[in-house]
């Protein structure tokens, strides 16, 4: 997939319903409970915090059926329910992981699985060219957790992730 820049830097919370996580008991939004580790640079740009972690209930038509956004912006399920969210980052940055499936194994990157990067500002848009995202505990409606090691040209990251479902979230 393909991200479109952005201008927008402000941040909005919504209510919606159908936004699932660790420990939701249906009465709003969850945010998830240890979304991860990331180090590395991608373009140049360091990446080094995960504030949230999402596993996305509605992915786009012809995207892999899994898909997982971390971001260094505190994004809450009811955010991920808009088109467009990804709009609302600003100087933040986002990893979105595809794979086509859910199950625990090792993704390679351009066999069965994809990565992007957004970068600050929405100025970087880079697909990896290497890599693995390995998923070590699938949860159905609750959670997908794993690992990454991902390529882009010279730069590299990796890190882990435990990405809370989020039954609304659309991709962007």
């Amino acid at each position: 997939m393909k991200f479109s820049p952005f201008i927008y830097a402000g941040f909005f919370a919504l209510s919606a319903p159908g936004c699932g996580g660790s420990g939701d008991d249906g009465s709003g939004p969850a945010s998830p409970a240890g979304p991860g580790t990331v180090s590395g640079t991608v373009m140049g740009v360091g990446f080094t915090t995960i504030a949230s972690a999402w596993w996305i209930g509605k992915p786009g038509m012809g995207s892999p059926p899994t898909q997982v956004y971390l971001s260094d912006a505190a994004l809450d399920c009811a955010a991920l329910a808009t088109p467009g969210w990804d709009k609302l980052l600003g100087d933040k940055q986002l990893l979105e992981l595809g794979l086509t499936g859910s199950a625990p194994r090792s993704y390679r990157i351009g066999t069965d699985a994809n990565a992007a990067y957004v970068g600050p500002g929405g100025n970087y848009n880079p697909s990896s060219d290497g890599g693995t995202i390995t998923v070590t505990a699938s949860n159905a409606s609750k959670n997908i957790a794993g690992s990454f090691d991902l390529t882009f040209q010279a730069d590299a990251v990796k890190g882990t992730f435990d990405a809370a479902y989020c039954d609304a979230g659309v991709e962007p």
